[in-house]
């Protein structure tokens, strides 16, 4: 367990924290997807058709495959190799695409987003 930084009289936290850089903006061409190890979890780094980047959390949450191994980019989502469904740079679930619309009950399943910022959870 890490002992932690006292920020302010009430608030403490642990180490490490801070700003991590996972890749450099030229090792992922838009429409691009790796996966990642970091900080013991794994993710998955792609960069939509537009060209923006994005780092989630590795395993979908419908059946728990991983992104970023057979995961494709479809505009501005990163789509499940096994059952397609798309997950924006947000880790929401944006489309399924065997469905006409998102079922009220998965409308909150998501991978959460990483932010570049790293804090470790004691």
């Amino acid at each position: 367990m890490y002992e932690g930084v006292r920020v302010n009289s009430r608030h403490t936290l642990p180490i490490p924290f801070g700003w991590y850089g996972v890749a450099f903006t030229s090792e992922l061409q838009a429409g691009e997807v790796k996966p990642l190890k970091y900080f013991d979890q794994d993710l998955v780094l792609f960069r939509t058709e537009d060209g923006v980047a994005h780092v989630l959390e590795a395993f979908c949450p419908h059946l728990g495959a991983h992104l970023g191994y057979g995961g494709v980019v479809k505009g501005d989502a990163i789509a499940c190799p096994f059952h397609a469904w798309e997950f924006n740079g947000e880790g929401h679930v944006k489309n399924i695409p065997y469905a006409k619309q998102i079922p009220p009950k998965v409308a909150g399943f998501a991978c959460t987003m990483v932010a570049a910022f790293w804090r470790a959870c004691g």
